[in-house]
């Protein structure tokens, strides 16, 4: 569309006569869609460096592989990669190998983290990260609240926990006659007595 100029024979591109109208396109957060063909890793985004983090931004995109392509205008959220939050933005490497750590409460270890295709943000889309190591003991929480509602007098919960020395405890004094069961019994539904870093463990508990 085109407008012809009072003091001339020009025509004036729309763009000129009305640029903040142009630029004010809105926009689905992430989605980019007038660069729904390109994911975010093959685009080069310029970003207000000056910008407030989480505030919401346009910003202008180019393809990486075809740089004399059209620009891209996308919406979303002033931040760099590094700083995302949400699991659903960012995906890490599982550890090469088994990182836990004998006598160690809670391990982490080093995951190299990739931004998703559909985020746009600024700096690296690769980045590192500090996350826990998983455990999978095989234990359910299920199972240990039946045991130890049923055998939690010969110590049948502590032992299906691999804490053989309370096992052998409670096995010996008839579950501290009676006290004890009924003790762990209620750190067992409350989830104090648990593996540690086992997230499989919680799969069948009840919500709390």
């Amino acid at each position: 569309m085109r407008f012809e100029n009072q003091f001339s024979n020009e025509l004036l591109p729309v763009s000129m006569l009305f640029p903040f109208y142009i630029l004010s396109i809105s926009l689905p957060l992430y989605a980019c869609h007038l660069c729904s063909d390109v994911s975010s890793d093959g685009l080069k985004c310029e970003f207000n460096s000056t910008c407030r983090y989480g505030r919401a931004v346009n910003v202008m995109c180019r393809s990486v592989s075809n740089a004399s392509d059209s620009i891209h205008l996308c919406k979303t959220i002033c931040r760099y990669c590094h700083q995302l939050t949400e699991k659903s933005d960012f995906s890490c490497k599982p550890p090469s190998s088994e990182c836990a750590q004998p006598g160690v409460a809670r391990s982490y270890y080093v995951a190299q983290c990739h931004a998703s295709p559909t985020v746009v943000c600024m700096g690296h889309r690769e980045f590192l990260r500090m996350l826990p190591c998983v455990q999978e003991s095989g234990k359910s929480y299920g199972t240990t609240v039946m045991l130890s509602l049923f055998l939690g007098g010969l110590g049948a919960d502590r032992f299906y926990l691999g804490m053989w020395r309370e096992g052998l405890g409670k096995l010996f004094t008839f579950g501290g006659l009676g006290v004890w069961s009924v003790v762990d019994f209620i750190l067992v539904v409350v989830g104090y007595i648990c593996p540690p870093d086992d997230i499989t463990y919680w799969r069948n508990a009840p919500p709390m």
